[in-house]
């Protein structure tokens, strides 16, 4: 593992050691979606900013509700909170349940579309991308979101130059 890969596993390595049933502590999960969202980059062009873009503004108003109520350490905790203040489906108040959980499926679209990459048979990053955005976040899209970005696909860059974006070869990818 080499480069942002590398930063990515040692970002999410602290939940882990706490023994993965520990509260989720707030400033290390939205490190580590920060740096997560440097995955994007290797995209490029119209991917890359709607991806980036999307975890990045999500993260900020996360740390923005988490800045307004400091009694709140966990993540744990402030889902809670909204959860019983009944927050959680407001599309518009300031809650971040619904950012964290867009930031999960950011992260969910992230591993599958790895995976894909990973498999034996080696597809194209459009392919992959185009499958892992089908499982993971199209269910979860209007039909003018998944036609832009549907749009976007067509302007992904090789398999090649995506693991060149973000400093891996093949060998990397297949060692897992």
């Amino acid at each position: 593992m080499r480069g942002i890969f590398e930063e990515i596993h040692q970002s999410f390595v602290q939940y882990e050691e706490l023994g993965g049933d520990a509260p989720l502590d707030a400033t290390a999960f939205l490190s580590s979606m920060h740096t997560l969202s440097k995955v994007f980059e290797g995209l490029g062009g119209t991917m890359e900013k709607l991806l980036k873009d999307d975890v990045n503004t999500k993260v900020a108003s996360v740390k923005e509700v988490f800045a307004t109520h400091t009694e709140r350490e966990t993540i744990d905790d402030l889902m809670d909170d909204e959860i019983a203040k009944n927050l959680q489906d407001l599309p518009y108040s300031p809650n971040a349940t619904r950012h964290i959980f867009r930031l999960l499926w950011s992260l969910d679209f992230t591993c599958t579309l790895l995976q894909l990459l990973a498999a034996n048979d080696r597809p194209s990053l459009k392919s992959a991308a185009r499958s892992a955005y089908g499982d993971v976040l199209a269910p979860r899209h209007t039909w003018i979101v998944r036609t832009a970005v549907s749009a976007a696909f067509n302007f992904l860059p090789s398999r090649e130059a995506f693991f060149d974006r973000v400093g891996l070869c093949e060998e990397d990818i297949q060692d897992g």
